[in-house]
């Protein structure tokens, strides 16, 4: 019964799980908006590769320090953008992924509507 020790004495008030919580969904939120985003345009230009947030996310979580090696792939050098491309996008497969079928779709529905 150790772990429902834990829980407790790491128990944190309800306003304290609130600010936490708020906090986390904004530093998602900026994670997506200024690093994955950009990123996910880049690795596509230069690499037709698809980046996935979350290998990003686990890079990042392992790699701290890879922060601004992202920044820099953001700006524009390329062996940061061949790195992340490397380690954070969708393994080569014959089926389409996630993104892939989102575009298709979306492809799908564009050339519909220039039809009508």
């Amino acid at each position: 019964m150790p772990i429902f020790k834990t829980w407790k004495s790491h128990s944190v008030s309800q306003i304290q799980l609130r600010l936490l919580l708020i906090a986390r969904f904004f530093a998602i939120l900026l994670f997506y908006e200024k690093i994955y985003t950009p990123l996910l345009q880049k690795v596509h230009q230069n690499c037709q590769k698809t980046l996935r947030v979350m290998k990003l996310m686990r890079y990042v979580s392992r790699n701290l320090n890879a922060i601004p090696q992202l920044l820099k792939a953001i700006s524009g050098s390329v062996e940061c953008i061949r790195v992340i491309a490397r380690y954070c996008t969708y393994d080569k497969r014959k089926r389409l992924n996630f993104i892939e079928k989102e575009i298709k779709i979306l492809t799908t529905f564009d050339a519909m509507e220039h039809l009508s």
